[in-house]
């Protein structure tokens, strides 16, 4: 048990550094494609700092920001709490971040106003229906490392937490996949192994989901179009 607990922990803080790090490495590329990446740094493999956010080498973005405020509210609560989460998202908006998602500041700012999350979220939501970004999925892992041995827990956590901001059921959906994954990885290490257990435990999932999920998981990485897009 000993091993076990420590080896877990040591995989949860790799976690949450690997994200962060991952943020930092790749957000002076944002918005670029792969040719012009290449052509402008070639392979990046150093915090090289810039990009459309100006930002300082190691500097980290929104994503990061957003993960702790999650991580921050789970560990001082103690219990997965979205009215506290909304609130530190509010209180993070406020601060002036060097980047906030339009998407995100349109809810968010009708919570500053006074409106309960959720009806901020439904509200935002439908004024553009089809709007699915990936500003929830971005910030989700802080939901598997907390539910990581309660899968109901962990799918419903995961889906609220994407609610404050993306109601989308793509967007929900996509964090309760995602987190189901690390989960899955964490336990097995195996890649392969972790996304069939991980689509097969999101079975509710709509079926459309769980095959773009598989789908983009068997392309190679040159093969992927990025897009801002869940």
């Amino acid at each position: 048990e000993g091993t076990m607990h420590v080896d877990l922990r040591d995989r949860f803080r790799g976690c949450l550094l690997g994200l962060a790090v991952g943020d930092a490495l790749g957000a002076p590329l944002e918005f670029l494609d792969a040719g012009k990446i290449k052509k402008q740094h070639g392979r990046v493999t150093e915090m090289i700092g810039g990009g459309w956010l100006h930002l300082a080498p190691g500097e980290y973005t929104d994503d990061t920001q957003m993960t702790l405020c999650i991580a921050e509210s789970l560990a001082e609560k103690n219990a997965f709490d979205p009215d506290d989460i909304a609130a530190r998202f509010v209180q993070w908006m406020e601060s002036n971040p060097p980047d906030v998602g339009n998407h995100t500041r349109n809810v968010l700012e009708k919570i500053a106003g006074g409106t309960d999350w959720r009806s901020a979220s439904q509200s935002v939501q439908r004024a553009a229906p089809s709007s699915a970004g990936n500003g929830s999925v971005m910030r989700c892992a802080p939901v598997a490392l907390w539910d990581w041995n309660d899968a109901s827990a962990r799918i419903e956590h995961s889906r609220v937490q994407s609610e404050i901001t993306h109601a989308h059921q793509e967007c929900q959906w996509s964090c309760a996949v995602i987190n189901t994954f690390i989960v899955k990885l964490m336990q097995t290490g195996v890649r392969d192994v972790a996304l069939d257990r991980a689509i097969e435990e999101c079975r509710d999932a709509p079926g459309h989901i769980r095959k773009r999920v598989s789908v983009a998981a068997g392309k190679s990485v040159g093969d992927l179009n990025p897009t801002g897009y869940v």
